[in-house]
C-alpha cells in the first residue's frame, strides 16, 4: 500500500482546498477530517455494491482513508487550541 500524501503534504492539500472556507488551520483540518470520515462511509457502503472479487480493493481504499484520518487528527493535536490564522497572499483571496 502506498501513501499518497505525507503528513505535511496532507495539511497543505487541506489548506489549499479550504482556503476560501477555513479561517484557521484547525478549521481546515476539521473540514479535512470530515471529508475523510465521509470517504470512509462512502467506500464502506460501496463495498455492498461491488462484486465480492473487488471487496479487497475497496478495503484497501478504506484503510488508506483511515490512515489519512489519523494523520489529520495527529496534525490537529499539534495545532494550538485557538488555531493559527491562515496566512493568505493577497492574490490567493
Amino acid at each position: 500500500m502506498s501513501i499518497i500524501f505525507s503528513g505535511s503534504e496532507l495539511l497543505e492539500v487541506a489548506l489549499g482546498i479550504e482556503r476560501n472556507r477555513a479561517s484557521s488551520q484547525v478549521e481546515a483540518l476539521d473540514i479535512g477530517i470530515q471529508a475523510e470520515k465521509d470517504s470512509i462511509l462512502f467506500y464502506t457502503e460501496m463495498q455492498n455494491l461491488v462484486k465480492p472479487a473487488d471487496h479487497q480493493v475497496i478495503l484497501t481504499i478504506v484503510n488508506q482513508e483511515r490512515d489519512h484520518l489519523n494523520q489529520l487528527s495527529q496534525l490537529k493535536k499539534q495545532c494550538p487550541k485557538l488555531g493559527n490564522p491562515l496566512k493568505l497572499e493577497e492574490s490567493e483571496r
